[in-house]
């Protein structure tokens, strides 16, 4: 069940720190394709709609969401060629401690398994 209660940063944020991952891409077409079929595992992530615009399906919530990440600096690009994106240990607890804990444990369950799918399509 999506609450209201979630912001979809917050979403993301877990998300990404439940990928187990400190590097992924930011292949915007991989991103959002992995996002698509992660949101049959993970109800939270039904915030995000996919617009049929365009050759390939789109969330403009989920890119608004990795912006709100980037610009709070809880998530990163690697310099030069921005291809992908840092989960540093410092955004790493950030997202343990403050984020993480804002979530049901059926929530955060939910967002592994989605997790596993954004990992695997695109693990750094």
């Amino acid at each position: 069940m999506i609450t209201l209660e979630h912001r979809p940063s917050e979403i993301v944020a877990a998300l990404l720190l439940l990928t187990d991952e400190d590097l992924l891409s930011a292949d915007a077409h991989r991103l959002h394709r992995a996002l698509q079929v992660a949101r049959d595992q993970c109800p939270l992530l039904q915030v995000f709609a996919f617009s049929p615009r365009g050759p390939e399906m789109m969330s403009r919530g989920f890119d608004e969401a990795l912006s709100l990440l980037k610009l709070s600096r809880v998530l990163r690009m690697e310099n030069t060629d921005y291809e992908r994106y840092i989960i540093d240990g410092n955004a790493k607890n950030y997202i343990r401690s403050v984020i993480l804990p804002k979530f049901t444990n059926e929530e955060q369950a939910s967002l592994a398994k989605a997790a596993a799918i954004v990992r695997e399509e695109c693990r750094g």
